[in-house]
């Protein structure tokens, strides 16, 4: 099922979110950038592109007949894609897909333990976002052309990974491994978030983290933390 992430959409769905599965090769140590990050090599990597359907119900599928179903409260029995009846269970699913393309892990030597599970993993994603929007700039590309993921490398580790947003790769954020390139980033990407006029410090907009294929995270998503965590990597740096 193909599912477009634009912004027209009038079927209350909400947009396709994606998550890094693992490399597609074996990768080569990371290297430390500025003493405040290891950086791995861009390589290819497994993407995963999920849709959660309206409002993040997911699908009801027929583990039977595969019939699906609009989510929400449906009889037991339902008619099969050839028309007959049938009874068999409906589960809830996501629909998606996977990809390959070129992608750059990050992983901080500081990592922010002291924060709660949950609000380490908005904070991540909060610091994710901001770093997309400053490598664009940097690179000179459309936001668009990036895209961003967090995942978990241990109990309280997290890394962002980012990505070209073209399937196979484009060779983009192959240019960030740069010592100079990486540290410029880091000053865009503080300067969007220390900067933004149009939110609190305690809350984000579309000025700073926010777009439309990352709604699921706006009400957690906080420029504040990030901006102070930017400005003492970036005293911090070697």
């Amino acid at each position: 099922m193909a599912v477009s992430d634009h912004p027209g959409r009038r079927d209350g769905s909400t947009p396709n979110r994606r998550h890094h599965r693992g490399m597609a090769r074996p990768v080569d140590e990371a290297v430390m950038l500025g003493g405040i990050a290891q950086v791995w090599k861009a390589s290819p990597g497994y993407l995963v592109v999920l849709c959660e359907g309206r409002k993040g119900q997911g699908f009801r599928i027929c583990a039977e007949c595969g019939a699906g179903l609009r989510s929400g409260r449906v009889s037991a029995e339902h008619e099969s894609p050839t028309g007959r009846r049938c009874r068999g269970t409906l589960e809830s699913v996501a629909l998606g897909h996977q990809f390959v393309s070129d992608v750059l892990r990050i992983r901080f030597a500081r990592q922010q333990r002291l924060l709660s599970s949950a609000d380490r993993v908005w904070f991540y994603h909060s610091l994710a976002y901001a770093l997309a929007h400053g490598a664009a700039e940097v690179i000179e590309v459309p936001r668009q052309d990036l895209n961003v993921t967090v995942r978990a490398s241990g109990p309280d580790t997290h890394e962002i990974v980012l990505y070209d947003a073209v399937p196979g790769g484009a060779g983009l954020v192959a240019r960030l491994e740069e010592p100079e390139t990486f540290r410029q980033v880091l000053e865009c990407s503080l300067a969007r978030v220390a900067d933004c006029r149009g939110c609190a410090p305690d809350a984000s907009c579309y000025a700073c983290l926010r777009h439309y294929a990352n709604q699921f995270a706006h009400p957690k998503l906080k420029r504040g933390p990030v901006a102070e965590f930017l400005a003492d990597s970036l005293k911090a740096w070697a």
